[in-house]
């Protein structure tokens, strides 16, 4: 038969100083968070049938920022982003389509 073994618990002892340590870094963790979440926007646009571009609102507020665009089909033309600002930039196509281009995107603040 196993045998079991119990060991006594010792109580902890308050120390208010651990306890502040512990909110202090738990509120920089939170702060680290925001700012970062606040930095990524992303969607999803269209450009529609006859157009070469369209101009996408992220309202992320800043620059330096990447884009990162990918089609959500074959375009069988080139894109690219042009034109950024602090809140806009643009989705262009070569060319235009017989049908609309879907695009999935994601902004990120430098």
């Amino acid at each position: 038969m196993a045998k079991t073994f119990f060991f006594a618990r010792k109580p902890r002892r308050e120390d208010p100083l651990a306890a502040l340590t512990v909110q202090k870094n738990l509120e920089q963790l939170a702060e680290a968070l925001d700012a970062y979440r606040n930095k990524i926007v992303r969607g999803t646009d269209t450009v529609i049938t006859g157009n070469t571009s369209k101009t996408v609102t992220h309202n992320l507020g800043f620059t330096p920022y990447q884009v990162f665009l990918g089609p959500t089909e074959t375009t069988g033309k080139e894109w690219w982003v042009a034109n950024k600002t602090a809140d806009t930039f643009d989705i262009v196509i070569s060319s235009s389509r017989p049908a609309p281009s879907t695009f999935d995107w994601v902004v990120y603040g430098n």
